[in-house]
């Protein structure tokens, strides 16, 4: 859990803004050819802050699923199962 929530929020947040980058480039497309695109950053930068934003989620995921579970349940005899 430790490792493959946080991997998996950098995936999918890194996949998120890859394709968040190419819905917004296509927004301002239009039938007519004399509508210019929309000027964004690169996708590497989205990618990036998705990477950044997903690896948050990933390690608050990862908190609450450890903080979710009842210590109190899982002790026998003062030890952690």
């Amino acid at each position: 859990m430790a490792y493959g929530l946080p991997i998996i929020g950098m995936l999918l947040g890194a996949g998120g803004g890859y394709l968040l980058h190419g819905f917004l480039s296509h927004a301002g497309v239009s039938a007519s050819a004399a509508i210019e695109p929309l000027w964004l950053p690169s996708r590497d930068l989205f990618s990036a802050t998705g990477f950044v934003f997903g690896l948050a989620g990933g390690l608050i995921a990862w908190d609450r699923r450890k903080h979710s579970i009842n210590p109190g349940l899982a002790k026998i005899g003062g030890k952690l199962l």
